[in-house]
């Protein structure tokens, strides 16, 4: 076989029951692996290979294999992967056991892995040393053949009654007896404790001579601890291998992240880092400040101001910004040409919230390190902070043409181009971050972000997950978290997830302010004003606090204090826009129309595509009797939120008043379409018709208002239209 689809075959790798996987190369000479699934397999074969590709195309990680491409060869579907070159698992474990430590690595990765996943709503279900790779230090996921998609709700899923999807020996007690009601996470997490079990052992957890011994339940419950095979596996390794090889799936740990999250502080608890402190702290637009010393390889040398600087290193790991500043300075006046110094000062700077002071030390660190990469990409942060995007795009691009394989740089570039709107550009890039420095929590907490902003909840929500597992103390994942929760309506999530933001960070304000829209979402008003009030005594002149508590109050129906917090957010921000509509909103209701069209006006010139300003603007110029500029309001909001009823009928009452009553009619048209049933749009409507003179029409809509419910006043004035009506139809 010389071609499958794009890719020219080089040779065959591996053969299986069911498929062949060939080393191949692309159009672009890039070597791959495609997957080729033999033509005359049956139909349930077919299916599963199906589910593999469905499995994989949305899959970004780097412990599992990416799918690049698939389609058909003469019938026979294939799949084309990234190519590992390495062995498997099995392979390495034919030679014998895994050291502990290596073990505990393998199953970390693959447990990350695992969390990803099941975050994305796929199930695994096969879980063995064959289906892992490795690759250097890396372990990758594979063959998502008997995969599982949570969020594939068509009625030809994979699981079929009485079908053994697994391989004996790694496969959970629900596999074996065939009870694919009760397969879910917690069964992958069974496979994930049976190849740590091999990791450590050399051997399956399940061992039998056919097949009919492996179904016994029995053989479950006598597994032989690890420990008592290898004496030198750590008990609380030894326990927790166990624990995941609970018959029942209650037992075993909740998620693959628990399970990883324990991998990750037991053995760091059992082998302590030399030095102690946070080693990751985050830094302006994802960076993180432990990459940005690696790379600019900050060692102790002999040159001028070594000692200030790498004294400055120190002091910003233990986040003492004006001491690290002073330091920075120190070395700089016994070496006013340091260009890694100008640089780092640069980067104090933004934590001392000298913005423009962090642009001019990282514009010199440039002039006088032009092949340094570092200072591009402080640069560029530095501008990207003052709101100078494509300056700072343009920084960026210059330092990955020097370190083309930093993940730092990747990371925040990836969060210029977020900020200009480019987001599946961002996406790409904060991948390659993750897949240079998959241990970088902030890079996956931004890839979630970027997700977010895509649509793509599911997805997000997994890169959340990691990150947390990476750092269960990130507070920013645990923000964004919570905010994904709320969007999504999951309100106690969302709870949660700020409720631990706020116990690791008490002293920020934008925490309670986030918290304080769940409350209100939750209907406790009592609640969400005291999160407001306490961020506002973190920070008074926080502008979001100020808007959200002053909605809280118009809500409450405390205009005039409503009004208190509207006036200081102006005065603290003179050109938030929302704080400039939310007044004019207000104003409009106090009845002074001219002085809320007159902050909406402002509100549009600092934001013109802001929604519902329009609409909010022309229902004042409506009440105001200038129905021209409200028609132009009502229009464009009618393109802004072309799906709510209520615009539809707001602008076709002000059609009414300019006596285009077609127009109007059309306009209720499709309010009455889009609320699915309301009495007052069909009692307008019938007036609408009234004036077309469709009085038939007019009374089926009459009748219609009175059987969905009208308010008191609202039935009275349609009783009598009706009867109206009625006598002039004859009727």
């Amino acid at each position: 076989m010389e071609q499958i689809g794009p890719y020219r075959v080089l040779q065959e790798i591996a053969r299986g029951g069911v498929a062949v996987v060939y080393r191949a190369r692309d159009p672009l000479g890039k070597t791959v692996a495609v997957k080729l699934l033999e033509a005359r397999e049956r139909e349930g074969s077919r299916r599963r290979f199906a589910g593999e590709v469905k499995a994989l195309a949305r899959l970004r990680h780097p412990h599992v294999v990416e799918i690049l491409d698939h389609g058909e060869h003469e019938g026979a579907p294939w799949l084309a992967l990234e190519l590992v070159e390495g062995e498997s698992l099995q392979d390495r474990l034919r030679l014998g056991p895994l050291s502990v430590a290596e073990a505990v690595q393998v199953a970390r990765q693959l447990a990350q892995a695992l969390s990803y996943v099941h975050g994305c709503g796929v199930l695994h279900r096969d879980l063995k040393p064959d289906n892992v790779l490795l690759r250097g230090q890396s372990a990758l996921l594979t063959d998502f053949g008997l995969a599982l998609d949570e969020q594939d709700d068509s009625p030809n899923r994979l699981t079929l009654s009485g079908t053994f999807l697994g391989t004996p020996g790694y496969w959970s007690p629900e596999q074996a007896q065939g009870a694919t009601r009760e397969i879910g996470p917690r069964s992958d997490i069974y496979g994930l404790g049976a190849v740590l079990y091999a990791c450590l052992t050399g051997e399956p957890p399940i061992k039998a001579r056919s097949l009919n011994e492996h179904l016994e339940q029995a053989r479950f419950r006598s597994v032989t601890p690890p420990r008592a095979l290898r004496p030198e596996v750590p008990e609380w390794l030894d326990a927790l291998c166990m624990r995941c090889l609970e018959v029942d799936p209650d037992q075993r740990p909740e998620s693959a992240e628990a399970v990883s999250r324990e991998l990750l502080t037991a053995a760091t608890a059992a082998h302590p880092a030399p030095s102690a402190g946070r080693a990751r702290p985050l830094l302006a637009l994802g960076l993180l400040l432990g990459a940005l010393l690696v790379a600019l390889g900050l060692w102790w040398r002999h040159d001028p101001g070594a000692d200030e600087r790498a004294r400055g290193d120190r002091l910003q790991l233990e986040f003492r910004w004006r001491d690290a500043h002073q330091a920075y300075t120190e070395a700089i006046a016994k070496n006013p040409a340091d260009a890694e110094a100008y640089a780092l000062r640069a980067q104090v700077k933004l934590f001392l919230r000298d913005e423009q002071g962090s642009v001019a030390d990282a514009e010199r660190a440039v002039e006088l390190g032009p092949d340094l990469a570092v200072a591009w990409l402080r640069r560029g942060i530095s501008r990207a902070k003052v709101g100078r995007h494509e300056e700072a795009l343009a920084d960026l691009d210059r330092a990955l043409e020097l370190e083309p394989e930093n993940a730092a740089i990747w990371a925040n570039r990836g969060g210029v181009l977020e900020r200009l709107g480019r987001h599946e550009e961002a996406l790409a890039d904060l991948s390659r971050s993750v897949e240079l420095d998959p241990e970088d929590a902030t890079a996956w907490s931004s890839r979630g972000g970027v997700q977010s902003k895509l649509g793509r909840e599911a997805e997000a929500l997994a890169d959340y997950t990691h990150a947390l597992v990476l750092d269960p103390t990130h507070v920013e994942t645990l923000y964004s978290q919570g905010v994904l929760f709320l969007n999504t309506e999951d309100h106690e999530r969302a709870l949660v997830a700020l409720g631990r933001a706020i116990e690791i960070a008490p002293k920020r304000e934008e925490l309670y302010t986030a918290r304080a829209s769940v409350w209100r979402a939750l209907g406790q008003p009592d609640a969400a004003l005291s999160d407001l009030s306490r961020a506002l005594e973190i920070q008074p002149e926080d502008v979001e606090a100020l808007v959200e508590r002053a909605r809280l109050w118009i809500a409450l129906g405390e205009d005039e204090l409503a009004r208190i917090d509207l006036d200081q957010a102006i005065r603290s921000d003179p050109n938030s826009a929302v704080a400039f509509a939310e007044r004019g909103s207000l104003r409009g209701r106090e009845g002074d129309p001219t002085g809320g069209v007159a902050d909406l006006d402002r509100a549009l010139e600092l934001n013109p595509g802001m929604r519902r300003a329009h609409l909010t603007r022309g229902t004042l110029l409506a009440n105001a009797g200038d129905y021209q500029a409200a028609l132009r309001d009502l229009t464009r909001a009618v393109a802004e939120e072309p799906k709510q009823a209520g615009v539809f009928s707001r602008r076709a009452a002000v059609y009414t008043q300019l006596e285009l009553h077609d127009h109007a009619l059309a306009d209720y048209d499709r309010a009455v379409q889009l609320s699915g049933g309301d009495a007052t749009l069909y009692l307008r409507r019938s007036q609408t018709l009234v004036r077309l003179r469709r009085l038939a029409e007019a009374l089926r809509d009459c009748d219609q208002a009175l059987a969905l419910g009208p308010t008191d006043d609202e039935r009275s004035y349609a009783l009598e239209l009706r009867q109206e009506l009625r006598t002039a139809l004859g009727r």
